[in-house]
């Protein structure tokens, strides 16, 4: 009797079977005067496994409606992370483009300004070189 008792409080521990179904069948291993019945006893655990295992196939069929239900929602939802995903990199990308070509246009209107500078200096020392040649024939 002593084994039963310990997997009766187990079975509660465990989350198995309520407390009160757990003093329903310790009752059931003692009679009115403390001895065992071993007839009461199965009777009270036939029907406390009958209801565990109803709440069981209960929660199955729930937990199997909940994931069907679920399906389609955590398809759209992760559609539209990839979506934002792709389209946050495509901003990204774009951003990182623009600084480089704004890097490369400066540095193409710098060259052209450099440039432009050297064309003025060639023509400052054609110039210069036209009057000096003026200056000599006048000479």
């Amino acid at each position: 009797m002593k084994e039963e008792r310990v997997m009766i409080l187990k079975m509660i521990e465990e989350g198995k079977i309520s407390a009160d179904d757990g003093v329903k069948l310790l009752n059931a291993l003692k009679g009115e005067n403390g001895s065992f019945k071993k007839k009461d006893f199965e009777e009270k655990f036939s029907k406390a496994a009958k209801s565990l295992d109803a709440f069981a196939k209960d929660f199955k069929g729930k937990v199997e409606e909940f994931a069907k239900d679920a399906e389609p929602k955590v398809k759209e939802a992760s559609q539209v992370v990839w979506e934002k995903t792709a389209s946050a990199f495509d901003d990204l990308s774009k951003t990182i483009k623009n600084i480089f070509e704004t890097k490369d246009e400066k540095k193409n209107k710098n060259d052209d300004i450099i440039d432009d500078e050297k064309d003025i200096n060639k023509s400052d020392e054609a110039d210069d070189f036209e009057i000096e040649v003026e200056n000599a024939e006048e000479k």
